[in-house]
């Protein structure tokens, strides 16, 4: 038998409070065909299960979908609602936790599966993986065979290559520790280097930290008296201040950096043919002037009558940040001998060798 009833509100069928089912037609499809201004609607209070649901050109909404399958016909869309990592829109296999979600245009996967998300015949298995914004990812791990990028990578935390090669245009980094290869075609910076070897076609540098000065006039020193040397001019021909802070008139050189250092000096006294010329040098003076127990690189020469006394020395020396060091000169003519001025004959030069 075939029937239709047409009409322009709603179809009610009996009390179905406590019906077990409901058919229309043996084996038949349910439809609502409503040509006019109004749609058509089918309200389903409890689940429904069928073999096909096809609601044709217009849309079905529903609070829980279970499906094995759900196919979008060509130029169809399959949306879902904005949800959150602990109620994500769209869900896979049957925990609620483990799905993608949608917020302020940030696609995130809450979790990981055997088979995550399929792409046409492509199986994507993400770990953990949040992208946001333009070309930029935040994840706690990645793991690859090999990583690309023309922009900037940032990490916290640490970058292990393993014995894998890791090569790069500019690196700029704190600490970096490297069982294998790394080779940078660019610039390498870095806070803390650690490796058993490092093979360079290039230069490898580090900050340099040097100091040139001389006296420009002579300075008098008395009889018998432990007396600073006062440098005036920083030396400009061949190197002078690089990365150190100097101000001329002053006796002190204070270090800016840890590390090892090269001290070298030299000090010239007129002549005289009584007493001894003696120079040497302090680290930390007390008070900034000489009286320091030890003398570094010391020179004692006895009188000449008739020629300049020049003496040089050098030494290496550990020194700290803010370290202080001192040049001091003494004679014991029994007046006032002078200190030639001139870059020749009384200079001090300091450089940093390595930390």
């Amino acid at each position: 038998m075939y029937s239709r009833v047409n009409m322009p509100g709603a179809l009610s069928i009996g009390d179905l409070g406590s019906a077990n089912e409901v058919r229309i037609g043996l084996g038949g499809a349910l439809s609502v065909i409503n040509p006019g201004s109004g749609a058509g609607q089918v309200s389903v209070v409890g689940p429904l299960s069928a073999t096909s649901v096809n609601p044709g050109t217009g849309s079905m909404t529903c609070g829980a979908l279970s499906a094995g399958s759900v196919t979008v016909r060509s130029g169809g869309v399959l949306r879902a609602s904005v949800g959150s990592a602990s109620a994500p829109a769209l869900c896979v296999g049957t925990d609620s936790s483990v799905g993608l979600f949608s917020s302020s245009a940030t696609l995130s996967v809450a979790s990981a599966g055997a088979e995550w998300l399929r792409v046409g015949s492509t199986v994507e298995t993400f770990t953990l993986l949040r992208v946001t914004g333009t070309n930029s990812a935040l994840c706690d791990a990645v793991s690859c065979s090999a990583l690309t990028s023309s922009s900037t990578i940032t990490v916290s935390g640490a970058v292990s290559c393993g014995a894998n090669p890791l090569t790069c245009g500019a690196l700029s980094s704190g600490p970096i520790t490297a069982s294998g290869a790394i080779s940078c075609a660019g610039a390498l910076t870095c806070g803390l280097l650690s490796c058993a070897s490092i093979a360079s076609t290039g230069d490898i540098t580090q900050p340099r930290y040097s100091l040139r000065v001389y006296r420009s006039a002579s300075q008098n020193v008395g009889n018998s008296a432990s007396t600073a040397i006062v440098w005036d001019t920083v030396e400009t021909s061949g190197g002078g201040a690089t990365n150190w802070t100097f101000t001329p008139g002053s006796s002190l050189i204070t270090c800016p950096k840890d590390g090892k250092y090269l001290i070298l000096y030299q000090v010239g006294f007129n002549n005289s043919a009584v007493g001894v010329r003696n120079t040497w040098v302090e680290i930390n003076p007390p008070g900034g002037v000489p009286g320091s127990v030890r003398k570094h690189a010391e020179l004692l020469i006895p009188p000449a009558a008739s020629t300049v006394w020049v003496g040089s020395n050098g030494f290496v020396c550990q020194l700290g940040a803010g370290d202080t060091i001192l040049v001091v000169a003494f004679q014991s003519s029994g007046g006032t001998l002078s200190v030639t001025a001139n870059t020749t004959f009384c200079e001090f030069s300091i450089t940093r060798l390595c930390e």
